[in-house]
Protein backbone atom coordinates (compact mmCIF):
# COMPACT_ATOMS: atom_id res chain seq x y z
CA UNK A 1 0.00 0.00 0.00
CA UNK A 2 1.15 3.32 -0.79
CA UNK A 3 1.09 6.77 1.28
CA UNK A 4 0.46 10.18 -0.92
CA UNK A 5 1.72 12.83 0.68
CA UNK A 6 -0.30 15.47 1.77
CA UNK A 7 1.05 19.00 1.73
CA UNK A 8 0.34 22.74 3.05
CA UNK A 9 1.53 25.12 2.15
CA UNK A 10 1.16 28.61 5.17
CA UNK A 11 1.67 32.17 4.08
CA UNK A 12 2.55 34.32 7.19
CA UNK A 13 3.17 31.26 9.06
CA UNK A 14 5.35 32.90 11.49
CA UNK A 15 2.96 34.79 12.85
CA UNK A 16 0.96 34.16 16.38
CA UNK A 17 -2.24 31.86 14.25
CA UNK A 18 0.32 30.72 11.40
CA UNK A 19 2.15 29.32 13.73
CA UNK A 20 -0.62 27.30 15.89
CA UNK A 21 -1.65 26.52 12.21
CA UNK A 22 1.36 24.58 11.40
CA UNK A 23 1.28 22.94 14.89
CA UNK A 24 -1.69 21.29 13.97
CA UNK A 25 -0.78 20.52 10.18
CA UNK A 26 2.37 18.63 11.76
CA UNK A 27 0.29 16.64 14.08
CA UNK A 28 -2.44 15.93 10.96
CA UNK A 29 0.48 14.79 9.12
CA UNK A 30 1.10 17.48 6.44
CA UNK A 31 4.16 18.44 4.88
CA UNK A 32 4.36 22.11 5.79
CA UNK A 33 6.13 24.99 3.82
CA UNK A 34 6.21 28.53 5.30
CA UNK A 35 6.55 31.60 3.67
CA UNK A 36 6.86 34.89 5.50
CA UNK A 37 9.06 37.81 5.25
CA UNK A 38 9.36 38.09 9.32
CA UNK A 39 7.30 41.49 9.13
CA UNK A 40 5.03 40.92 11.85
CA UNK A 41 5.87 37.16 12.99
CA UNK A 42 8.80 35.66 14.86
CA UNK A 43 10.96 32.56 13.57
CA UNK A 44 10.85 31.66 17.32
CA UNK A 45 7.22 30.94 17.47
CA UNK A 46 7.80 28.09 14.65
CA UNK A 47 11.67 27.28 15.50
CA UNK A 48 10.23 23.93 17.30
CA UNK A 49 9.07 22.81 13.97
CA UNK A 50 11.81 24.44 12.04
CA UNK A 51 14.27 22.69 13.97
CA UNK A 52 12.70 19.05 13.83
CA UNK A 53 12.82 19.37 10.12
CA UNK A 54 8.77 18.93 10.16
CA UNK A 55 8.17 22.29 8.22
CA UNK A 56 10.37 23.88 5.75
CA UNK A 57 10.88 27.78 6.05
CA UNK A 58 11.48 30.01 3.29
CA UNK A 59 12.05 34.14 4.40
CA UNK A 60 10.51 35.54 1.27
CA UNK A 61 7.71 38.10 0.12
CA UNK A 62 5.02 36.98 -1.88
CA UNK A 63 3.27 38.99 -3.87
CA UNK A 64 1.29 39.43 -7.26
CA UNK A 65 1.40 42.56 -9.99
CA UNK A 66 -1.44 45.35 -8.84
CA UNK A 67 -4.57 45.04 -11.16
CA UNK A 68 -7.31 48.17 -10.48
CA UNK A 69 -10.42 46.73 -10.51
CA UNK A 70 -12.51 47.97 -13.91
CA UNK A 71 -15.29 49.77 -12.53
CA UNK A 72 -17.07 52.40 -14.89
CA UNK A 73 -20.31 54.12 -14.26
CA UNK A 74 -23.54 54.13 -16.84
CA UNK A 75 -26.08 55.91 -17.46
CA UNK A 76 -28.56 55.83 -19.92
CA UNK A 77 -31.65 57.08 -22.03
CA UNK A 78 -33.90 55.09 -23.75
CA UNK A 79 -37.59 55.90 -25.62
CA UNK A 80 -39.98 55.78 -28.59
CA UNK A 81 -39.25 58.53 -31.48
CA UNK A 82 -42.32 56.75 -33.44
CA UNK A 83 -45.41 54.82 -32.14
CA UNK A 84 -48.45 53.78 -34.00
CA UNK A 85 -50.44 50.98 -33.85
CA UNK A 86 -48.67 49.15 -35.55
CA UNK A 87 -44.92 51.12 -36.47
CA UNK A 88 -42.59 51.78 -33.33
CA UNK A 89 -38.63 53.63 -33.40
CA UNK A 90 -37.20 52.84 -30.33
CA UNK A 91 -33.75 54.61 -29.22
CA UNK A 92 -31.46 53.95 -26.81
CA UNK A 93 -28.11 55.80 -25.62
CA UNK A 94 -26.10 55.52 -23.09
CA UNK A 95 -22.70 56.63 -21.53
CA UNK A 96 -20.04 55.19 -20.18
CA UNK A 97 -17.16 56.09 -17.57
CA UNK A 98 -14.59 53.34 -16.96
CA UNK A 99 -11.65 53.97 -14.43
CA UNK A 100 -9.27 52.29 -16.86
CA UNK A 101 -10.42 53.67 -20.52
CA UNK A 102 -12.02 56.81 -22.24
CA UNK A 103 -15.33 57.87 -21.59
CA UNK A 104 -17.79 56.50 -24.73
CA UNK A 105 -20.94 56.47 -25.91
CA UNK A 106 -23.45 53.72 -27.12
CA UNK A 107 -25.91 54.22 -29.66
CA UNK A 108 -29.01 52.20 -30.75
CA UNK A 109 -32.19 52.27 -32.54
CA UNK A 110 -35.07 49.38 -33.42
CA UNK A 111 -37.65 49.43 -36.25
CA UNK A 112 -40.57 47.09 -34.31
CA UNK A 113 -43.31 46.44 -36.59
CA UNK A 114 -46.43 45.08 -35.06
CA UNK A 115 -44.03 43.10 -32.32
CA UNK A 116 -43.73 40.95 -35.53
CA UNK A 117 -40.73 41.92 -36.99
CA UNK A 118 -37.98 43.72 -35.72
CA UNK A 119 -34.71 45.79 -37.45
CA UNK A 120 -31.80 46.54 -35.18
CA UNK A 121 -28.65 49.42 -35.06
CA UNK A 122 -26.25 50.45 -33.04
CA UNK A 123 -23.02 52.22 -32.76
CA UNK A 124 -21.07 51.14 -29.78
CA UNK A 125 -18.04 52.66 -28.49
CA UNK A 126 -18.53 55.64 -29.87
CA UNK A 127 -15.72 58.05 -28.50
CA UNK A 128 -13.49 55.51 -27.08
CA UNK A 129 -10.03 55.35 -27.90
CA UNK A 130 -7.86 52.42 -29.55
CA UNK A 131 -11.47 50.40 -30.16
CA UNK A 132 -11.99 47.81 -32.62
CA UNK A 133 -16.10 47.33 -32.22
CA UNK A 134 -17.80 48.83 -35.21
CA UNK A 135 -21.86 48.96 -36.33
CA UNK A 136 -23.86 46.49 -35.69
CA UNK A 137 -27.36 45.26 -37.14
CA UNK A 138 -29.91 42.62 -36.34
CA UNK A 139 -33.38 41.51 -37.69
CA UNK A 140 -35.81 39.85 -35.85
CA UNK A 141 -39.27 38.14 -35.77
CA UNK A 142 -41.51 37.13 -33.33
CA UNK A 143 -44.12 33.83 -34.60
CA UNK A 144 -46.82 32.62 -32.72
CA UNK A 145 -47.62 29.13 -32.87
CA UNK A 146 -51.00 27.98 -33.84
CA UNK A 147 -53.69 27.26 -31.82
CA UNK A 148 -51.21 27.68 -28.36
CA UNK A 149 -49.83 30.91 -26.52
CA UNK A 150 -46.42 29.11 -27.43
CA UNK A 151 -43.93 32.16 -29.10
CA UNK A 152 -41.19 31.30 -31.09
CA UNK A 153 -38.56 34.04 -31.29
CA UNK A 154 -35.71 34.27 -33.98
CA UNK A 155 -32.95 37.02 -33.86
CA UNK A 156 -29.66 37.05 -35.70
CA UNK A 157 -27.39 39.90 -35.79
CA UNK A 158 -23.73 40.91 -37.31
CA UNK A 159 -21.22 43.03 -35.87
CA UNK A 160 -18.02 44.49 -36.75
CA UNK A 161 -15.08 43.90 -34.69
CA UNK A 162 -12.15 45.54 -37.25
CA UNK A 163 -9.52 43.00 -36.78
CA UNK A 164 -11.38 39.81 -35.38
CA UNK A 165 -13.74 39.98 -38.30
CA UNK A 166 -17.70 39.96 -38.07
CA UNK A 167 -19.20 38.44 -35.51
CA UNK A 168 -22.66 36.38 -36.65
CA UNK A 169 -25.06 35.71 -33.69
CA UNK A 170 -28.24 33.57 -34.32
CA UNK A 171 -30.96 33.28 -31.10
CA UNK A 172 -34.10 30.85 -30.72
CA UNK A 173 -36.18 31.18 -28.27
CA UNK A 174 -39.43 30.27 -27.12
CA UNK A 175 -41.62 31.36 -24.45
CA UNK A 176 -44.96 29.54 -23.20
Amino acid sequence: MFRIAMRALVTGGAGFIGSHLIDELVDAGYEVKIIDNLSSGDLNLISHQTEAGNVEFVNAVYETEYFPLPLFFRVGLSGELIKTESLTLAYGVDALHPNDNTEYLNFGLELDYRKLIFIRGGLPSFYKQDKIEGPSFGIGMNYLINRTSTLLTIDYSLSDYGPLGEVKRLNIGFSF
